[in-house]
């Protein structure tokens, strides 16, 4: 599937299994596209429930994840993946619980610095452990949790989010850009007169 996709004129591979099938480094290899790589351990058909995995599977979530990550991308490059056409996603809610994906959220910044040069994207949009923050909300109701889970990880470094309601995220963080950008203006606009009083 990926290399008829690729063949007909996509530029990236979404690899939800940590690489469990070698020949799909291959296919990016060949067609020299992005490979977003996700974290995850056993086979998506293992997971019954998706928030549901022992609380102590992890030792530290984050050094865990990112040292498992590290070896998968390893055979990816041994395969002929280009060092800057992998894209890490730590995987929350695969083969995690709602504790293990909330740490690893709350600790994108850590992630991103310990992924480098890799960009880190991050995948929250409805999933189980955003019940945090409204435990009755289904899926489809998580929107407003969806979309600041997405703003946390942005602010902390993350390159890119996976999400469901595209439009009303890209609102979010387009207004968090322009927000920023006045803020930042209005800055350099006090400095400079405070900078004109002291000098006049």
């Amino acid at each position: 599937m990926a290399e008829v996709c690729l063949e007909r004129g996509a530029h990236a591979v979404n690899d939800v299994s940590c690489l469990r099938d070698e020949s799909l480094a291959d296919v990016v290899a060949r067609h020299d596209a992005a490979y977003v790589l996700m974290h995850a351990r056993g086979t998506q058909q293992a997971m019954v429930d998706f928030s549901v995995y022992p609380d102590d599977a992890y030792g530290d979530v984050v050094r865990d994840v990112v040292d498992e990550w590290s070896r998968a991308a390893a055979r990816a490059r041994a395969r002929g993946v280009r060092e800057d056409a992998l894209v890490f996603d730590p995987g929350l809610g695969f083969a995690k619980n709602v504790r293990q994906s909330a740490e690893l959220l709350a600790r994108t910044a850590e992630i991103v610095k310990r992924a480098e040069p890799h960009p880190v994207l991050i995948g929250a949009s409805r999933k189980s452990f955003l019940t945090l923050a409204d435990p009755k909300a289904r899926p489809q109701e998580r929107l407003g949790a969806s979309i600041g889970a997405a703003l946390f990880a942005v602010r902390a470094g993350a390159r890119a989010v996976r999400v469901h309601d595209v439009r009303a995220t890209r609102q979010a963080l387009d207004l968090e850009i322009a927000m920023r950008a006045l803020a930042s203006s209005q800055h350099d606009e006090r400095h400079a007169v405070k900078e004109a009083r002291l000098t006049s």
